[in-house]
């Protein structure tokens, strides 16, 4: 784990400290001053439910600046295995119009995900 400081400082402003509910193994978190700062203007901290290994994570900036109007912090509940996932920036912006968070509920295996700007556009509507 890399940049404590950084994960640490946003937890001064919110209400619950920057990873309140992280149960197993964390790798490769890269980019945590781009995952930290929606901490400050959100009421929950930092990812509040990841509940097992999040290995290779990259775009962080482009899914938490979409968390900066929600109350409730950014990967709200990605609860099993997520790899190399790709497109953030896609399904990201998808929740601008949208009133939910860039993951809200995702509970099975996520492997290599690719195809999300098609993912995205159909969230537009919803």
């Amino acid at each position: 784990e890399v940049g404590v400081l950084a994960e640490a400082f946003p937890a001064s402003w919110a209400l619950v400290g920057p990873l309140a509910c992280v149960h197993t193994l964390v790798f490769d978190a890269g980019g945590a001053v781009a995952e930290d700062l929606p901490a400050l203007a959100a009421h929950v901290g930092f990812e509040p439910s990841v509940d097992t290994l999040v290995l290779k994570e990259v775009g962080a900036l482009a899914e938490a600046l979409p968390t900066l109007g929600t109350g409730v912090g950014f990967l709200a509940r990605v609860d099993p295995l997520v790899l190399d996932e790709m497109g953030a920036l896609a399904e990201a912006l998808a929740t601008l119009p949208a009133q939910e968070r860039s993951l809200p509920s995702m509970h099975s295996l996520v492997l290599d995900e690719v195809d999300a700007p098609t993912e995205a556009l159909a969230t537009l509507r919803a």
